[in-house]
């Protein structure tokens, strides 16, 4: 399946490869992505690996892989996104689509709220709890973890009609997480 489609032409998303622990299996991800973009059957593929520079040191580039830079979100791009989501959540009603960027800007104005939302993903789960549970925004990166891993168990739990069952799910992933530390 795979050999067919990168012959045929597709786009290869390879996100946070930095985070592979052992260095040199890193290098042979690295190896391999490169080895794939040159060879010559796969040259309708396109290749996006995503790496934060320095995370666990060693490889975070490819060699003849072009490189973008993503800097953090400023005042402007924070405020154009508050007001896009506010759109989409509320995509008849602009009275409520307004009132609801207000309010989430308001929050975002908090100090450690405020670092938070430069990054694309925390904004955008910043704004999701804001949507789903109208409450103050944690200032805590691990507080948002936290609200954002309840939500989506209470959601998964919702649709397997678990109505309790989530706080299992969440005590499952806890012991998973202090396994894998």
């Amino acid at each position: 399946y795979f050999e067919i489609e990168a012959q045929r032409g597709c786009i290869l998303l390879v996100d946070a490869f930095d985070e592979v622990p052992v260095e040199a299996h890193r290098e042979k991800i690295g190896e391999l992505l490169k080895n794939l973009a040159e060879e010559e059957r796969y040259q309708k593929t396109r290749i996006v690996g995503t790496s934060r520079p320095g995370e666990h040191g060693g490889l975070t580039r490819i060699a003849q892989f072009e490189t973008a830079k993503i800097a953090p979100l400023g005042k402007n791009e924070i405020e154009t996104f508050v007001k896009n989501w506010g759109d989409a959540v509320y995509p008849a009603l602009k009275g409520e689509a307004a009132a609801f960027a207000n309010t989430l800007l308001g929050e975002i104005q908090r100090p450690q709220v405020r670092i938070l939302a430069k990054n694309p993903m925390m904004l955008t789960a910043l704004a999701v709890l804001h949507f789903v549970e109208k409450t103050s925004l944690p200032e805590q990166r691990s507080e948002l973890y936290k609200y954002i891993l309840e939500w989506l168990a209470k959601r998964r739990a919702a649709k397997r009609h678990d109505g309790g069952g989530y706080q299992d799910f969440l005590f499952k992933m806890r012991l998973l997480a202090m396994k894998m530390s």
